[in-house]
């Protein structure tokens, strides 16, 4: 626990000092809200309607990576597609539990290169259940 916690540390420190990046935003917000989005289950589309549901909403995440920096390695953590998006979903599980969800479908996750602000940019949606016990 006590390396992961210096490594998320060490990300942070790196992507605020070498890299235009919002990456250590979602990892702020991740470390802020431990815990929330644990209480969110991921469903798959038409698994949910196996259960007595209220549809709360929908979520979204963005990331944006600003520059193309060609010093960065196509594997770092914060440049990693997986990664990033597997923070995507954390963030909407968390926002899911903070509209009063307990449940939630990730609708898709894509990425795009060279948009307006951002070299590299992913964006993940998803719907919000409020599940029945």
């Amino acid at each position: 626990m006590l390396k992961k916690v210096i490594f998320i540390i060490f990300i942070i420190l790196q992507s605020s000092c070498s890299i235009r990046s919002n990456f250590g935003d979602y990892i702020i917000a991740d470390v802020e809200s431990r815990g929330r989005g644990e209480h969110v289950q991921v469903y798959k589309d038409r698994e949910i309607f196996n259960f007595r549901t209220s549809y709360l909403g929908n979520v979204e995440s963005n990331y944006c990576h600003e520059k193309n920096d060609s010093l960065i390695p196509e594997s770092a953590y914060y440049y990693n597609p997986s990664n990033i998006k597997e923070s995507l979903q954390d963030s909407l599980k968390v926002k899911a539990h903070k509209m009063g969800g307990n449940g939630i479908v990730f609708s898709q996750c894509y990425t795009r290169s060279n948009t307006n602000q951002c070299y590299k940019s992913m964006r993940c949606e998803g719907a919000v259940y409020n599940i029945e016990n």
